[in-house]
Formats: C-alpha cells, sequence, structure tokens
C-alpha cells in the first residue's frame, strides 16, 4: 500500500517537473523578467540590424549614383506641360491642349 503512494507521488512529481515550463504560473518572477529581457533584447537587436541595412543600402545607392535625376518644374514657362492648379492639395496640373514640337524630357 505504501509502495504504491509512492509510485503516484514520483508519478505526480515528474509530471509536474515535466510541464513546468509550460505552466507560467510555476516560473519564478526573475525567470520571466529575464525571458522577457531577452526578447527585447532580439527584437531590437533585428530591428537594429535592419536599420542598418537600408541606411548602408541608400548609402551605396547615393554613392553609385543610381537614383534617377530629378528636375525642378519651372512653372513660370511657356513652354511647360503643366501649371499652377487651383486646388492647393494638387499644387500643379497638367496645361490643357499642351503640345510640344521639340520635347526634351526636361519641361515637357
Amino acid at each position: 500500500m505504501a509502495d504504491g503512494a509512492l509510485r503516484r507521488r514520483a508519478r505526480a512529481e515528474r509530471g509536474r517537473r515535466r510541464d513546468a515550463h509550460v505552466r507560467s504560473d510555476r516560473v519564478a518572477p526573475d525567470a520571466r523578467l529575464a525571458r522577457r529581457g531577452r526578447l527585447a533584447a532580439s527584437l531590437a537587436l533585428a530591428l537594429g540590424s535592419l536599420a542598418g541595412a537600408v541606411l548602408l543600402c541608400e548609402l551605396v545607392a547615393r554613392t553609385i549614383s543610381w537614383a534617377p535625376s530629378v528636375y525642378r518644374l519651372d512653372l513660370a514657362s511657356e513652354k511647360t506641360a503643366y501649371r499652377l492648379s487651383d486646388d492647393p492639395v494638387l499644387g500643379y496640373e497638367l496645361n490643357p491642349g499642351y503640345r510640344d514640337d521639340q520635347p526634351d524630357l526636361n519641361n515637357s
């Protein structure tokens, strides 16, 4: 009889040890804080690495001049396909009926 009680107690103890990592209520508060700290450190490292990679790619693209040239719109010129818009959100719009006989890819 006592032997059966010892077996049941040992079996219960093994079950508690096996499920200890699953049940968060049995984990010490220090262990939970340590786990959160490791997670926060991993996330910070991942975000920092991503930001560093994007910054490195941006610097390489600017150094090699992969970005296309950007031209400023000259809205005061008669030889432009754009005009100022009455809508302040748009800023500018296409000139209706505009036609250029010699387009140069800058103004027209």
